[in-house]
Parts: C-alpha cells; sequence; structure tokens
C-alpha cells in the first residue's frame, strides 16, 4: 500500500502554501507538498496504474481541480 496521502489531504496544504499571496509554479507547488507530507524518492517515483503520470503529482492535481 501506498504512502501517499489522498487527494483529500492534500487541500488544506495546497491552500496554505497559495495563501502567501504569491505566484507559484507547478513544479514549486509539487516540490513543498511532497516535502510537507515527507514524500521518500521512493513514493515520488510511484507511478499511476497506466504510467504515464507519478502518483503524488496526480493527487495534487486532483486536489486543486477541487
Amino acid at each position: 500500500m501506498s504512502g501517499i496521502p489522498d487527494y483529500k489531504s492534500f487541500l488544506l496544504p495546497f491552500l496554505h502554501i497559495l495563501s502567501d499571496g504569491q505566484p507559484h509554479t507547478l513544479d514549486s507547488l509539487n516540490e513543498s507538498l511532497a516535502i510537507a507530507f515527507n514524500l521518500s524518492q521512493k513514493e515520488k517515483d510511484e507511478l499511476v496504474k497506466c504510467g504515464r503520470q507519478y502518483r503524488y503529482k496526480n493527487r495534487i492535481i486532483t486536489a486543486r481541480t477541487f
């Protein structure tokens, strides 16, 4: 089982990062959230089933959508 949080867990930290009112790149948001959740390199390298996207980034995209 993956140690990567579900997308709902990313929602509040995502909003917290954005609350500073500064512009953020998607790469910097992804990295900030990976650090906030203490994701290992192995977890960051984990792909979704189709193999085209990293699982943690997929969950951040879903959180960003909601």
